[in-house]
């Protein structure tokens, strides 16, 4: 898989981290991926782009990353290393967190690869399932999570996941206070922060997606559109 680096401000030490967290995917779990595209910031959406693109860009959503699917140059993984620093405080951002959090969304994104291929290979053995995979963003989620533990067998890493859970509450303690201010789009973006780095927390994926609709005036997409959001426990 080659690395094809886009980006306009991304110092050589963090085109490393990129590198490190590549080694943590199972070389298997590549094949069929020509190139890992690394972004700083969106491209204006043309009429051929596809429909969440155009409305992510019109919304200036939150985007880490996303997988296309195999086409004429095969299939690609695009990672937005600005967005993704955005939830890194300058203080992580030369330490393993940065590369847990990066790996994090680059296994994510490589187990959307998986689930699309018809023999599905199982996360970091190589073998191989016959039977198509019907929850593929669940599937992305196992696979990230299977990466993110064999990573945290070592030491320093497992310190760096402390670090990540204290960050992963400071998003969204910012988030909560950003949404008694009534600053929806600040909130929607703390907490999608937040849920990133815990993706299993889903009290941090109702409380995105409940900001999400107040801020784009869509509260009908809302299990309970009159709720507020969850309090931390």
């Amino acid at each position: 898989m080659k690395v094809v680096n886009e980006c306009k401000r991304l110092h050589s030490a963090m085109l490393w981290q990129v590198k490190r967290s590549i080694s943590w995917i199972f070389p298997g779990d590549l094949e069929g991926i020509s190139f890992l595209k690394l972004i700083d910031e969106l491209e204006p959406a043309r009429e051929v782009s596809d429909h969440w693109y155009k409305k992510a860009v019109k919304n200036e959503d939150f985007i880490l990353g996303w997988y296309k699917a195999a086409d004429r140059s095969g299939a690609s993984i695009t990672l937005h290393i600005g967005d993704i620093y955005k939830c890194i405080p300058r203080v992580y951002r030369w330490t393993p967190v940065a590369t847990l959090i990066i790996t994090q969304t680059l296994a994510h994104e490589v187990g959307h690869h998986i689930s699309r291929k018809k023999g599905q290979a199982i996360g970091l053995t190589g073998r191989q399932d016959k039977k198509a995979d019907r929850e593929e963003e669940t599937r992305a989620y196992v696979y990230a999570a299977k990466v993110m533990a064999r990573m945290r067998r070592r030491l320093h890493y497992r310190l760096a996941a402390w670090a990540v859970s204290d960050l992963s509450q400071w998003h969204d303690v910012r988030a909560l206070l950003n949404w008694r201010e009534g600053k929806y789009k600040e909130a929607a973006d703390g907490w999608y922060k937040s849920w990133v780095i815990d993706p299993d927390n889903e009290r941090l994926r109702y409380n995105y997606w409940l900001a999400k609709a107040k801020c784009d005036r869509d509260l009908t997409s809302c299990k309970h559109p009159g709720d507020a959001p969850l309090d931390p426990q």
